[in-house]
């Protein structure tokens, strides 16, 4: 083979508009699925038929690189995969870090800081094994970035494929070697994962999918010259099976799902024949690359990268929440954003830098990729600081009223009342709401993702358990605010309904005997302090949430434990009672639950200053004037020196 000199190979394969067909369905595939409308549940396979794709196409590229200049410019090749991939991926990386100051909470701003940096240099499949991130979890734990772990893997081989290829060509050998190799190679990343994997390792693992990129190098190196040239019978083979492989893909992507056991039975690989087969129907002239080639589907395909990279950070942010609906309506709303930003970045930075319009020289460009990732890297580190990850655990006084209790008597539930509310963000977010009610003084100790009980993690997600160290103690809150409040007011939600490790080590399902035992313990120890001031407790039936396949919690065994305890506070304690709001909550699921509660959970603002008005402030002033009187007549209000306490001894109800 002849040699040449490292000059930049200006070798292209004909462009085939059925390929930007075939780019377009893949894009279109993950678009659906990550549209949330359960059109398409396996539209997640969109990625598997880009990574044959691309095992394909750069394959193609270096065995005619290498046949045409006898050898290949391995410079020339990554600086052109760099030029196509890097800079709109570090915008990316780097939008998304200066948005999430205003459309992130803290604690999704601390996982972002390492989401970002794994984006940086192309590790984000490994982030999400390491981090044991399940693909399922991706709706209910949205990150703007998760979508680069498909990136990363593609970027490792782009690594791993053409050293391949060069050191398998400066032996002597020809594409077919490159092929047999790729198949072996492939077949070792099948029966590894098949047998040595399991789990999300076997989604984001590059040793995992790598299979299916190789089955696209198999392709390349062993029929692919033949399907570009149509020089056999074997392209008109293609041509038609092409169609029926589309039709297989576009089928397994409705009627497959995350949970599919196929996926993670080593099957992918299989998957990947299929979009080899599609590859080589949309390259060969025949019914599949008309169909690719008609405009609407090569223009999608063009800025097919784009779409990927944006549509997710927008899919995330540009929620029901935001917007105030959901459904078709949200889905359009986010594709027109995202093809927004796509078109301007293609037009703008892609194809100026893909054409060298812009930074031409290979120093300059670089220099500039360097200058960029740094940025992005400083960004991560410094704006997404992790000091302020965790949520605020600071007693809030949300507003003020003055005292109702003299000195000696009975307390008065008449005029302003003042109450300490406790539990999770469902509890701060009720607060809030109270506050803004005249002569009612609100203390707020609601906390993000806190249980009332100690705890050290929280298993709120299928294969991930939370650290809760950041939680307060509920004991500790109450004693500390418990004589400047009439009213103890206990909302709490799903926190509540997940299964936790306690201190011990021990893990706790929601209605064991340990889960009731210690939330009685919890109840004794309040008691003790209330007692002290007289402070009834009204404890808040939690509502039924939307269902979640993401997160834990909304069972309904673990609803019914949760509210089971409740009752047996208040069966238990004369100075507890419960109120219940279901009626006045639509099906969460109805149109009119999403508008009250858009995630499912936590009332729109609005809805809860009028729900506060109309409805807690009447049911809390009874159920206090209830407890009140009720105390008072079975002996358990008594009078100790010259202030009202509770006799624990005559409140504690028999048996």
């Amino acid at each position: 083979m002849r040699e040449v000199g490292r000059k930049d190979s200006t070798l292209k394969i004909e462009h085939r508009p059925g390929l930007d067909g075939l780019r377009a369905v893949a894009v279109v595939l993950v678009l659906v699925f990550h549209s949330d409308l359960g059109w398409l549940p396996g539209g997640f396979l969109g990625v598997s038929v880009f990574f044959t794709l691309s095992g394909f196409l750069i394959t193609s590229l270096l065995i005619a690189e290498a046949g045409t200049y006898g050898r290949v410019n391995l410079a020339g090749f990554w600086e052109r995969r760099f030029r196509r991939l890097l800079p709109p991926a570090l915008i990316t990386i780097i939008g998304v870090c200066i948005a999430s100051l205003w459309l992130s909470t803290p604690v999704e701003q601390s996982r972002l800081r390492g989401d970002a940096l794994a984006g940086v240099f192309y590790a984000s499949n490994w982030r999400s094994v390491l981090v044991d991130l399940s693909y399922e979890d991706i709706f209910s734990t949205a990150s703007p970035l998760i979508h680069l772990w498909s990136l990363a893997i593609e970027e490792q081989m782009y690594v791993l494929i053409p050293l391949v290829v060069v050191v398998l060509t400066s032996f002597g050998f020809g594409r077919r070697a490159v092929g047999v190799c790729a198949l072996v190679l492939a077949g070792a990343s099948t029966i590894v994962s098949a047998v040595f994997l399991a789990g999300d390792r076997l989604y984001y693992g590059t040793d995992a999918r790598a299979a299916e990129l190789l089955i696209g190098v198999a392709a390349a190196g062993l029929v692919g010259p033949r399907v570009w040239a149509h020089t056999s019978r074997l392209p008109k083979v293609f041509s038609w099976l092409g169609i029926a492989a589309l039709v297989a893909i576009i089928v397994l992507a409705r009627f497959s799902s995350t949970n599919s056991m196929w996926i993670y039975s080593g099957l992918l690989p299989a998957f990947a024949v299929l979009s080899s087969i599609c590859v080589a129907g949309a390259i060969t002239p025949g019914p599949l690359s008309t169909l690719l080639s008609q405009r609407p589907f090569v223009a999608i395909g063009k800025v097919s990268y784009g779409l990927y990279l944006f549509h997710w950070p927008i899919f995330t942010w540009v929620n029901e929440e935001r917007i105030g609906f959901g459904g078709l309506g949200l889905f359009c709303v986010r594709l027109v954003a995202t093809a927004a930003v796509t078109v301007s970045s293609y037009f703008l930075i892609e194809r100026p830098l893909r054409v060298r319009r812009m930074l031409a020289g290979r120093r300059s460009f670089f220099g500039a990729i360097v200058g960029v990732s740094a940025c992005a890297v400083v960004l991560a580190l410094v704006v997404l600081n992790p000091v302020s990850s965790r949520p605020s655990s600071d007693v809030r006084v949300l507003s003020t009223v003055p005292a109702t209790m003299p000195a000696a008597g009975a307390p008065s539930s008449a005029g302003p009342l003042r109450i300490l509310v406790i539990g999770d963000s469902t509890a701060e977010n009720v607060a809030r709401a109270l506050a803004g009610i005249d002569e009612f003084g609100v203390v707020s100790a609601g906390v993000l993702g806190c249980p009332l009980v100690p705890a050290v993690e929280v298993f709120d997600l299928p294969r991930a358990a939370r650290s809760t160290t950041y939680c307060p103690k509920t004991f500790d809150i109450v004693r500390e605010n418990i004589d400047s409040v009439d009213l103890l007011f206990i909302v709490g939600g799903v926190p509540n309904q997940w299964s936790y490790r306690s201190s011990s080590g021990t893990v706790v399902t929601p209605g064991s005997s340990q889960y009731i035992a210690d939330f009685d313990s919890l109840m004794v120890d309040l008691a003790e302090v209330v007692a002290s001031q007289a402070t009834p407790i009204v404890v808040l039936d939690n509502p039924s949430t939307r269902p979640d396949e993401g997160v834990l919690g909304d069972e309904p065994e673990s609803q019914r434990a949760w509210r089971s305890q409740i009752e047996r506070w208040s069966n238990t304690w004369e100075f507890v009672t419960r109120i219940n709001i279901d009626d006045a909550l639509a099906d969460p699921n109805s149109e009119l639950g999403r508008r009250q509660r858009p995630d499912g959970v936590h009332l729109e603002e609005a809805f809860a200053a009028e729900l506060a008005r109309t409805r807690l402030v009447p049911d809390l002033r009874s159920a206090y004037a209830e407890l009140i009187d009720h105390v008072g007549r079975i002996g358990c209000l008594v009078t100790s020196g010259n202030r009202m306490v509770f006799d624990l001894e005559s409140c504690r109800s028999p048996g």
